[in-house]
């Protein structure tokens, strides 16, 4: 190393030359900064790299402002430029505006891919296409807004064989095209919802066959229905034996002389648990969130989520058979109304605002209405409810006369109301009654001589109903089976 000023050598470390004094401090900078600058140009570039591999899929360049000067004049790649702005190009082909229109779509919905899901929606939600059946509204209304004047009647055709296409695999850009209107139309695509459970039709009336205990343990057992495939009984239990514990949730197998476990430890009391259709949820109500709310666990993941809350009580939760909603008990507006949230906690809407208490809200098994109990005088006036959901209706009437009728189901072939009838004013002596819903034929099913029947929930099979009776203050469940008449 030589002195900068007088070029004499300079010993190693030295800070002044020996011949001039002059310090060296300034080369020594110098040098540093160079290999500063470096380390931070090489560091830039791993990182860019790595951010354009994972966010951008190699293709950073087309996102920059610096493709707009690279690219061709009738090739837009910017995805901002969506369907309603491809006719600006009109003195190109239509294939070319057609062709740049799918590419920008294209990248528009590669950019929704990385969009993240809002938390409360994240445990049951695992495609972000499922949380909506409604296009992205550019799409939609850049749609509606061509026409085969503006796109040409080739373009026209060409969109058609397009979007059948991508319909038949289920996607982005669902339409058609309108010959009579010569305008091309969005059609909202619903995703395929699971086929509803077939039974033979059957018009022979049901008839009451046997009964066989599912849980009689210590302890209190009540609130029982079967999960999907009817392997497992899920329940609501009191267990005294187990010190400081409350209401929990228990399973069993059915068929088999096992005793019922608790499925997890929850730190308050919890009511009124069932699964859904597809067996991967569990709805239930708990006073853990004071004062009651409703919760959904995913049996998978074990992972639990709140969905309700505020200062009113909401109970008596029952899951749509698609599983996307929930129809729930809520006094959060000062009396006992219905209502429905989804199961990611969106879409809260009141049901019924009627002046009596309307509680105990159980599906149709097509999901296109709910039946209920509607209060009119406790214990002695209470009648099972009807009310339509799509398209909404008034509440009607569908089991009433004189005293009490509650705690309604409807079986799954949708012909069958299996509900609870007070014989005296005072609520006392409760009876289980299968009427049939076209014709208002009755039967009745109370096996057990001097006990309470409460809450029947039917079988998956059709072929009758979990309940649990009452005996001096003891809760048991069992199953009532039924079977068709011979005569009709």
């Amino acid at each position: 190393m030589y002195c900068f000023r007088c070029g004499q050598m300079l010993v190693n470390n030295s800070a002044n030359c020996p011949s001039c004094d002059t310090p060296q401090k300034r080369k020594q900078r110098r040098r540093q900064r160079l290999f500063l600058g470096l380390f931070i140009f090489l560091s830039g570039a791993l990182v860019g790299s790595f951010v354009d591999s994972i966010f951008f899929q190699g293709k950073t360049w087309d996102y920059s402002i610096f493709a707009s000067l690279s690219r061709d004049s009738d090739k837009p790649m910017c995805a901002s430029e969506t369907v309603a702005e491809a006719h600006l190009y009109s003195e190109k082909s239509d294939a070319a505006v057609l062709s740049a229109k799918i590419r920008a779509e294209e990248k528009m919905l590669a950019r929704q891919k990385f969009v993240s899901i809002p938390a409360s929606m994240s445990n049951d939600v695992t495609d972000l296409r499922k949380k909506t059946s409604k296009e992205p509204e550019s799409l939609k209304i850049d749609v509606k807004t061509l026409s085969k004047s503006e796109l040409g009647t080739e373009t026209a055709e060409i969109l058609k064989t397009q979007i059948s296409s991508q319909t038949a695999t289920a996607t982005e850009l669902p339409g058609i095209v309108d010959s009579s209107s010569n305008t091309v139309v969005i059609t909202e695509q619903k995703p395929p919802e699971k086929p509803s459970s077939k039974f033979p039709d059957d018009d022979r009336p049901f008839v009451y066959d046997s009964v066989v205990s599912l849980e009689d343990s210590k302890g209190v057992n009540y609130h029982g229905s079967y999960s999907p495939d009817s392997q497992l009984l899920v329940f609501s239990a009191s267990r005294p034996e187990i010190e400081k514990e409350k209401y929990q949730v228990h399973i069993k197998e059915t068929g088999k002389k096992v005793s019922s476990t608790r499925l997890f430890p929850w730190p308050g009391n919890v009511w009124t648990p069932e699964f859904s259709r597809d067996g991967k949820h569990l709805v239930f109500s708990s006073d853990s969130q004071s004062p009651e709310h409703i919760f959904i666990y995913e049996k998978d993941t074990q992972k639990s989520r709140q969905l309700t809350a505020g200062k009113g009580k909401n109970m008596m939760p029952a899951i749509s058979p698609d599983g996307k909603f929930i129809a729930f008990v809520s006094s959060s507006k000062g009396n006992n109304d219905i209502w429905l949230i989804g199961v990611d906690g969106s879409g809260l809407s009141q049901i019924t605002s009627s002046s009596h208490d309307d509680r105990e809200p159980r599906w149709f098994p097509d999901g296109k209405a709910l039946i209920f109990t509607r209060i009119f005088d406790k214990y002695k006036d209470s009648r099972i409810m009807k009310i339509d959901l799509n398209p909404a209706g008034e509440a009607v009437e569908l089991a009433g006369g004189k005293g009490r009728k509650w705690l309604a189901d409807v079986s799954p072939d949708g012909k069958h109301l299996a509900y609870v009838v007070s014989e005296n004013p005072d609520g006392s002596e409760n009876k289980i009654v299968v009427r049939n819903i076209s014709n208002g034929k009755e039967i009745v099913v109370a096996p057990f001589k001097g006990a309470e029947h409460f809450r029947p929930i039917w079988s998956p099979k059709n072929d009758g109903f979990v309940f649990h009776i009452d005996k001096k203050g003891k809760k048991d469940l069992f199953f009532a089976k039924l079977k068709r008449s011979d005569k009709k």
